[in-house]
């Protein structure tokens, strides 16, 4: 099951919003400079794709803990410089990281549905990633820095609750398996 993936609402668009305003001021080149950030990202998802097992629940925890505490860190010291670089990195890894093991899931399937698949997924991931940007410019000049990083971190519980809803559900356990076993082959002749 590909994991839910949550809206990255603060990572360039709004992020860049904020660094031409004050307290920081930066001209377009300078904010610019800080897409540079991405390389972390970058980086960080060739780590992620060694994963060995990556159909395992903690991989996703991580990446979607990642991106809760890159909002937390956003909406706590995103009014200085090094807590905006903090933030946008920790997001990038964590939305890098999850984008990632949901390609890694992706091309476990059959080679004859992975174009599909993939093609569906990365509509809905852009599709995501333009509501996110939508957002965050509907709602920065109302609620300011703060709203878009707290959406940040509803829209990521959000997905973080659909996610384990739909990963865990359904699932039986080990213990309330059914127990197959035979009769000895001499117990039914009579």
């Amino acid at each position: 099951m590909i994991r839910f993936q949550p809206l990255p609402v603060a990572k360039l668009p709004s992020a860049a919003l904020e660094l031409g305003q004050a307290p920081f001021g930066y001209s377009p080149f300078a904010v610019g400079l800080f897409g540079l950030l991405g390389v972390g990202g970058a980086m960080t998802a060739n780590l992620t794709g060694r994963v060995k097992r990556h159909t395992h629940p903690m991989p996703t925890a991580v990446a979607v803990g990642l991106i809760a505490v890159a909002f937390a860190v956003l909406l706590v010291a995103g009014n200085t410089l090094s807590g905006m670089v903090v933030g946008v990195l920790i997001l990038d890894i964590g939305v890098q990281g999850l984008h990632v093991l949901n390609q890694r899931i992706i091309y476990d399937t059959a080679a004859t549905a992975r174009n599909r698949v993939n093609s569906i997924y990365m509509t809905f991931y852009f599709t995501g990633g333009t509501l996110g940007s939508a957002t965050a410019s509907l709602l920065s000049p109302y609620l300011g820095w703060a709203g878009v990083c707290l959406t940040g971190l509803g829209i990521t519980a959000l997905a973080a609750l659909l996610w384990a809803g739909t990963s865990f559900h359904g699932k039986p356990s080990s213990a309330a398996a059914p127990v197959m076993c035979r009769a000895p082959l001499h117990a039914h002749r009579a």
